[in-house]
């Protein structure tokens, strides 16, 4: 039985972490006012035009989409030394968004935003980011930080 135990713990250690739909961000700098939602996945599509993004997460049983729209152009780095925008972002690419949910109000109709304040890669060009690379790269709009800024990966 123990090693059965043994055997488990270990298979899973292994594997090392799964992206997994709906989450909470690890510690870490966040804009004031983050309450640590992120959503892991594939991005299926995007729009240019409204700076929507789609991330689809897969499993054998069930699929979950999130659509959230980028707070502002993202602080990636890139030879042209312009922000990222939804349109710089490759369908097929893993992803990391971390979010926030606002509820806006027109008239007497509620709708629910998700605005996309940072993203972390886990592929790029088809390719996976080695963990010690990855980074939370910030789309932060507002006063925090005044310049955009890469944040430091989770404790």
């Amino acid at each position: 039985m123990r090693k059965t135990a043994s055997a488990l713990l270990a298979f899973l250690l292994a594997r090392g972490p799964a992206l997994g739909q709906y989450g909470s961000a690890p510690a870490g700098n966040y804009p004031p006012g983050y309450g640590g939602d992120i959503f892991s996945g594939t991005v299926t599509a995007v729009d240019e035009s409204t700076q929507v993004i789609t991330i689809t997460h897969e499993t054998n049983t069930k699929t979950e989409v999130f659509t959230g729209k980028l707070q502002a152009p993202c602080a990636v780095s890139s030879a042209d030394r312009k922000p990222m925008t939804a349109a710089d972002l490759p369908v097929g690419t893993i992803i990391t968004a971390y979010f926030e949910e606002k509820t806006h109000k027109e008239g007497a109709a509620k709708s629910k935003v998700n605005y996309i304040i940072g993203i972390m890669f886990h592929t790029w060009d088809g390719h996976p980011v080695k963990q010690e690379s990855k980074r939370m790269y910030l789309c932060h709009k507002g006063t925090w930080p005044d310049q955009p800024v890469i944040l430091r990966r989770g404790q």
